[in-house]
């Protein structure tokens, strides 16, 4: 799991939430993904600054529910998935961030690629 200088609990949001709460997030976290989960933590999706502009661009204002612009079905990794397959999935995928869930799809953190792909330090 990502052991970010941050918190990884900084990036959700409820689902009730308004773009104008996502774009706080996106700027005070510097993260691009917004993870909505609902009351119980679970997954209902996520947005990134892509998603926003491309719903800004649509006439969406910021006012309005995230639920507009929500990326329902993200790709998601388990948290006991290997570094090298999360890794290969974030190439693959042209991703930067995989949320990590658990069975019930339960926000656990988030693997970041900036943190997942430098090379682990070994301790001597």
């Amino acid at each position: 799991m990502s052991n970010s200088t941050y918190s990884w609990e900084k990036l959700k949001l409820g689902i009730n939430s308004s773009i104008g709460d996502a774009i706080n997030i996106l700027n005070q976290t510097g993260i691009k993904i917004v993870l909505v989960v609902s009351d119980k933590g679970l997954l209902e999706g996520t947005i990134s600054d892509g998603d926003i502009r491309r719903g800004l661009l649509k006439g969406t204002n910021i006012e309005e529910s995230i639920y507009l612009i929500l990326h329902k079905n993200p790709l998601v990794v388990p948290a006991d998935m290997k570094r090298e397959m999360v890794l290969q999935l974030m190439i693959a995928n042209k991703i930067q961030q995989i949320p990590i869930v658990d069975s019930t799809n339960k926000v656990l953190g988030i693997h970041l690629w900036n943190e997942i792909s430098s090379r682990p330090q070994t301790r001597w």
